[in-house]
């Protein structure tokens, strides 16, 4: 019984502690109004699902004519993937023959994340295989299997890599995209060979693969966003661990 007033004492830290760390994550479960603006040069369709398993499709366009703004609200945990299929055509001299312009929005915390910003991830099937390009089995099938060999490395790409980065909207050969921000920047996948993607004949075939996490914010990715909200854990335990000594 001679503990008993700091057993208390730490019991209530713990319980702040257990309360914090619940109010996180049920903040990362939440719905998250999104706005979502994509310039694509080429053909392309939108998905959302897990870091696993594609499960939706949203939307898509044949490209290279207007960016299109997709509204959605998803959960923190969910991803965006983009496919994007290859036509072979250089777009000018400072236009890769396969890139991508865009933004996320995100409408509760009011901040953007931008196509040349950390969080966004490009991988390379090099499928012989018609690209998913709508929402039929088979090809939420398709791109589920390919996030698979991306997320264990065992594609044409090693995996997920950051995309190779490119002019600002304004500054390409197709002038500024209105509804998208000046500092946004095209974004494509040179690939293991060192390609110059403005030159003719260099795409890259067949189709790409492009995510970014729902949580991520424009300079802290979702595996960063992770570690330091469990360093923030491993801190809040250790202070009480002392205040109990």
């Amino acid at each position: 019984m001679l503990h008993s007033a700091g057993s208390t004492s730490v019991g209530s830290h713990m319980g702040r502690i257990l309360v914090w760390a619940m109010a996180i994550m049920s903040l990362r479960a939440q719905a998250s109004p999104i706005s979502v603006t994509l310039m694509v040069r080429n053909p392309y369709a939108l998905f959302y699902g897990t870091k696993d398993v594609a499960t939706t499709f949203v939307g898509g366009d044949a490209g290279k004519s207007a960016a299109d703004t997709y509204s959605l609200n998803l959960d923190a945990s969910q991803y965006l993937y983009v496919v994007t299929v290859s036509d072979g055509a250089a777009e000018g001299p400072t236009m890769p023959a396969q890139g991508l312009l865009g933004q996320l929005e995100n409408k509760d915390k009011g901040y953007k994340v931008y196509s040349n910003d950390l969080p966004w991830q490009v991988t390379s099937p090099r499928q012989a295989a018609a690209a998913p390009m709508a929402g039929r089995v088979t090809d939420l099938t398709l791109l589920t299997q390919e996030i698979a060999r991306a997320n264990t490395g065992e594609n044409p790409s090693h995996g997920w890599t950051t995309p190779s980065i490119g002019p600002s909207n304004g500054d390409a050969s197709s002038g500024p995209i209105s509804s998208i921000d000046y500092d946004a920047r095209w974004v494509w996948y040179e690939g293991h060979r060192g390609l110059n993607l403005t030159s003719t004949n260099a795409h890259q075939v067949d189709w790409l693969i492009f995510r970014i996490p729902v949580a991520a914010s424009p300079s802290v990715s979702e595996p960063a966003m992770q570690s330091l909200v469990m360093c923030g854990l491993a801190l809040a335990g250790l202070w009480a661990y002392r205040r109990w000594q």
